[in-house]
């Protein structure tokens, strides 16, 4: 698994450490200048390793452990949402490791294995998600999905399937991780994000499959044209 350090951080990530200094400038642990300093780092800071860095002599736990999966605590056994595996309950495995996308340990996992998988609507995208191709196809739509993460982390094993992501205008993708041999890569929409918008950080490698991140295409937006009507 991708190390958590490594992982990009979301302007809600590098507010929160921001928030931090502030304390601990108000406790007498840093100077006035030092505090302006801190905070420029952490507003240029892109992953959680370069947050890490901003606080490493002070008493403020480190972003990256906060990535961790945290305890969760609800009634009878939970199963993983995977497609074409065999899903484990917790009660067999002994560990409950929160809900499913909440870490880089537990994300949501899509293995349509030899079929095919798709996601449209109004589904809900978390923050940590892995798709595996397989020798089949993955297609996620999320022009009607909903999330509540500025920077959505996607690993990808692509094998000889194919990986489809359909994001909305003003959403990003940052696909310098993803490794490929004979297989394809193709992003079709900005690096950065526009203001408020989510960027999808993808790791992962394809193989001779294809990812492609692309906006819809005419026929998929006059098809939400007209049920927005």
């Amino acid at each position: 698994m991708t190390d958590p350090r490594d992982l990009r951080a979301g302007n809600a990530d590098r507010d929160h450490v921001v928030s931090s200094l502030r304390r601990a400038a108000d406790d007498g642990r840093l100077a006035e200048d030092e505090l302006d300093s801190r905070i420029a780092a952490a507003h240029a800071a892109r992953t959680f390793g370069d947050l890490d860095e901003v606080v490493a002599d002070l008493p403020i736990p480190a972003p990256s452990r906060e990535l961790a999966p945290a305890p969760f605590e609800a009634p009878g056994a939970q199963f993983p949402a995977v497609t074409g595996g065999s899903p484990v309950p917790t009660w067999q495995t002994g560990v409950d490791r929160g809900p499913i996308g909440s870490s880089p340990e537990n994300p949501l996992v899509i293995d349509p294995g030899w079929s095919s998988d798709k996601r449209e609507g109004d589904w809900v995208i978390p923050q940590f998600l892995r798709l595996r191709g397989g020798v089949g196809s993955v297609h996620l739509d999320c022009t009607e999905a909903i999330t509540h993460h500025n920077v959505i982390h996607v690993w990808v094993d692509g094998d000889l399937g194919s990986i489809t992501v359909v994001v909305p205008e003003g959403w990003a993708a940052d696909a310098d991780g993803v490794r490929k041999s004979l297989g394809s890569v193709t992003i079709k929409v900005p690096r950065e994000p526009r203001m408020g918008r989510p960027i999808l950080v993808v790791n992962g490698t394809m193989g001779m499959g294809s990812f492609t991140v692309r906006p819809p295409n005419w026929f998929e937006r006059r098809k939400l044209e007209k049920k927005l009507r």
